[in-house]
């Protein structure tokens, strides 16, 4: 059905807090979840709320800031909500990186966010440059495997630019990383090439690609990444890693000024040009430049009956 912004603010204040959210992880979980859902990426907004809301018991305490030396921090997230732990790491490394020129924030939590983007626009949009990563759950198999090893292993990228920031993320699959979720909610076949099942042959179910692993993107090079990502953000934060340290998940952030290198001065209208260098190389309107448009919350969405019947039990 489609609903307004309002409306499912509304709905989500309201399941928050019958839950037993303080006030901050309301705000922070519902402006996460709205930019997911009016992104298009609604596999990352409001089908997660159950999720969110069944973990949020096991919650052990407030995110905590536990190393600062100045160039780098580490904190334990405590098992909270990931919006809000990650908002609480962003914060830190948004109040430091003016005065350090580069941050480093790594981050211990069971959750990270839930898109990378969300809180690298924060960053871009204060004129500074920011990447992140997060080791996940093992569900990838690596490039000519059979079994699990790496987690979707999502990572993002942004900048300043003059018509409004520039932001990648992606996970590193053969498909989007919900593609699993999503084939079983609307009953239909996987893409090609996505995942395996438990004996490692190619399969188009997304029953069987549940119980076997999915692929990661271009092959070995994907391996590669997701590899890198394991140890830069799982070993390193000491946070789940492959398959032998099954703990909580990392992620990293990094923020660094556009004048870092000292040549900062003209760093927006370089990645103003690029766009336009972009647009002009394509068919007018074919260009898709990450992050943008601006999502535009005026403008109502289509939200999934079956997700707003899941949801209808937590409300109040």
């Amino acid at each position: 059905m489609q609903m307004d912004s309002s409306e499912v603010a509304i709905l989500l204040d309201g399941i928050f807090e019958k839950a037993g959210f303080t006030n901050l992880e309301v705000r922070t979980c519902r402006e996460e979840i709205l930019d997911a859902e009016w992104r298009g990426k609604a596999s990352f907004g409001l089908e997660l709320v159950p999720e969110l809301v069944k973990i949020y018991a096991k919650k052990k305490g407030e995110p905590r800031l536990v190393r600062d030396t100045g160039a780098a921090m580490f904190i334990e997230g405590n098992d909270g909500p990931g919006p809000t732990v990650a908002t609480y790491a962003m914060d830190l490394a948004l109040d430091a990186v003016e005065r350090q020129g580069v941050i480093w924030v790594g981050v211990r939590n069971r959750w990270p966010w839930m898109t990378a983007g969300f809180h690298l626009r924060r960053a871009a949009q204060a004129g500074y440059l920011a990447m992140t990563w997060s080791a996940g759950v093992a569900i990838v198999a690596p490039y000519g495997g059979k079994r699990r090893v790496f987690g979707t292993n999502p990572f993002g990228w942004a900048a300043p630019s003059v018509k409004g920031p520039i932001v990648f993320d992606a996970a590193m699959t053969a498909g989007h990383a919900s593609v699993l979720r999503d084939a079983k909610r609307q009953g239909v076949r996987l893409p090609e090439g996505v995942a395996i099942d438990v004996e490692g042959r190619p399969t188009r179910d997304p029953d069987e690609g549940r119980e076997g692993a999915m692929l990661p993107i271009a092959g070995h090079r994907g391996t590669g990444l997701s590899m890198m990502i394991e140890l830069f953000g799982g070993a390193w934060v000491g946070a789940k890693t492959g398959l032998r340290f099954k703990g909580s998940r990392g992620f990293v952030y990094v923020l660094a000024t556009t004048g870092l290198f000292g040549f900062g001065d003209g760093f927006r209208n370089l990645a103003e040009g690029l766009v336009d260098d972009v647009q002009a190389a394509t068919e007018p309107g074919a260009a898709h430049i990450p992050g943008r448009p601006a999502a535009d919350f005026s403008q109502p969405r289509e939200i999934d009956d079956g997700i707003l019947a899941r949801l209808h039990p937590l409300r109040p």
